[in-house]
């Protein structure tokens, strides 16, 4: 069970620091000129892809233990 509790705080560590990422980005993509804000939309696709990778990964070690 300890090793599952860990799990859940990587994951949430892992959730926040790609939040405020995003929000970063999302604040920058505001501020910025067109060609910033093209360059912006691409990163920041490019995390939630990797992001939404790595959490279907997490996913299925998680499922995978409990199984």
């Amino acid at each position: 069970m300890e090793d599952q509790d860990q799990n859940t705080n990587a994951i949430e560590l892992y959730l926040c620091g790609t939040e405020d990422v995003i929000d970063l980005l999302i604040f920058i993509h505001q501020e910025g000129e067109p060609a910033e804000r093209a360059r912006l939309n691409s990163a920041i696709l490019t995390l939630l892809h990797a992001a939404t990778h790595r959490l279907k990964t997490i996913d299925q070690r998680l499922h995978g233990t409990a199984a």
